[in-house]
């Protein structure tokens, strides 16, 4: 059974019969259902990724958690604090100037 629109589509109703399967050919509101299926799923994603990005979901931690990851930055500032500090060995720089472009 097809109908005709005002545009000249023809458009497949969904079977109302048990025994049909939906084919890929099934036309619903001047789309194929595979399109309308993923337009839909796109739109889902798609809103869902934006309210992920803009809304802070934050995931409860205890507070030991807590403090355990403040104690770790602080050991490693601490660490970077103590490479700064160290003098550069002297056969890191005389590497340095002998293996410079060659000219």
């Amino acid at each position: 059974m097809t109908t005709a629109t005002s545009n000249g589509e023809n458009l497949t109703p969904v079977s109302t019969k048990p025994n049909e399967v939906l084919s890929t050919e099934t036309k619903v509101l001047g789309m194929r259902l595979w399109h309308l299926v993923s337009i839909v799923l796109g739109v889902l994603s798609t809103i869902i990724i934006i309210t992920c990005c803009c809304c802070k979901c934050r995931i409860p931690r205890t507070k030991a958690e807590i403090e355990e990851a403040s104690k770790k930055r602080q050991e490693q500032l601490e660490y970077s604090e103590l490479i700064l500090k160290q003098p550069v060995p002297i056969w890191k720089i005389d590497d340095a100037n002998t293996h410079g472009p060659t000219g």
